[in-house]
């Protein structure tokens, strides 16, 4: 019979501060990193917090954490840049955004796809 996938989710700073306790937990399949709940949990803007980069960075540090266990480092994006940032930090498993969020984009999308009425 085939494992359950299972994810957790790592929003706060004692989450981070536990990665290694999270990650080495059995039967874990992913980290699912909540960006915008991190961030305010932090006291950072969810944008620097997707830019930094530095080696004891919070997201960095899933993603080592991540890899050493074996695991799939997962985040939620919200938007194709911030997914573009996430997957430069090493996440393999990006949600870009809601169901409401896709429609949204594809009826943008297909409305840009359209000419303008009123050039006519």
């Amino acid at each position: 019979m085939p494992e359950p996938f299972c994810a957790v989710m790592v929003e706060t700073e004692l989450a981070i501060e536990n990665l290694d306790g999270i990650v080495g937990t059995p039967g874990l399949s992913m980290v699912f990193v909540g960006p915008f709940d991190l961030s305010l949990a932090l006291g950072l803007d969810v944008d620097d917090l997707l830019a930094d980069r530095a080696e004891h960075a919070p997201l960095p540090t899933v993603v080592r954490a991540c890899r050493r266990a074996g695991i799939i480092a997962g985040a939620y994006a919200g938007s194709p840049d911030r997914a573009k940032a996430l997957q430069r930090q090493g996440f393999e498993w990006i949600a870009l955004t809601t169901d409401g969020g896709v429609l949204r984009m594809g009826s943008a999308a297909a409305r840009a796809a359209l000419p303008d009425p009123h050039d006519s």
